[in-house]
């Protein structure tokens, strides 16, 4: 929706605008597809053979089409349980987004991860956004939308049914939308990209030398 809006100027006929729209819709009608199927073809743990459902990403308790009807019965509940379990991860889910690399347990310490985000905010004030207010609106609500479905779907294939929280949220699930947030930002302190691109290149490379100390230290030392 906010791609049919921001980007319309660049199409120069109103049939290359509709096929656009067109082709943007159709991957979310093939996810909503896809995920029929799978939640006809899934199998709850409990009725999962005993011989293999250890070791499978399956938890007790788990239904899906249960646990949609429950979030449908009980938005408003189901609504505070996504927003508190966000807010109580928040520390875990920043070291994931930005304080960790790969897959391996090596982190960024508190400070350095509380400096990269630091950088982003200065990002945001020290570049001019060209987007008006209209579309900063569109994509802040395209953002919590996204998160919304995030939520859902994680409710749905990972946590019992009517459980009050929510389980396994990481920041690499983030790494696609945080940017859809960042572009919500208006450049209100307009400060100076000159220190700005030297400061945030230094913690970047202290960061980059912090973490490769660290796994040398790990595994090899």
């Amino acid at each position: 929706m906010f791609k049919l809006l921001i980007l319309k100027n660049q199409f120069n006929r109103k049939k290359q605008l509709i096929l656009f729209g067109i082709l943007s819709i159709l991957p979310l009608v093939a996810f909503m597809i896809s995920s029929n199927v799978s939640s006809a073809l899934f199998i709850p743990f409990d009725q999962y053979h005993t011989e293999f459902r250890i070791g499978q990403t399956l938890n007790p308790g788990v239904d899906p089409d249960a646990q949609m009807k429950y979030v449908l019965e009980h938005p408003f509940s189901s609504l505070w349980i996504f927003i508190k379990s966000l807010a109580l991860s928040l520390p875990s889910t920043s070291a994931h987004y930005l304080g960790k690399y790969g897959w391996m347990a090596n982190y960024l310490p508190g400070w350095l991860i509380a400096l990269l985000a630091f950088c982003i905010f200065l990002l945001t004030q020290s570049v001019i956004n060209p987007l008006s207010q209209k579309h900063r609106i569109i994509l802040f609500s395209t953002f919590a939308m996204l998160v919304m479905v995030f939520c859902i779907s994680m409710y749905m294939l990972w946590v019992p049914v009517g459980h009050p929280e929510l389980w396994n949220i990481q920041g690499r699930y983030f790494i696609l939308i945080i940017p859809i947030l960042l572009l919500c930002i208006p450049n209100i302190l307009k400060i100076k990209s000159g220190w700005v691109s030297i400061f945030i290149l230094s913690v970047l490379i202290l960061s980059h030398i912090w973490m490769i100390i660290d796994m040398l230290s790990t595994y090899w030392w």
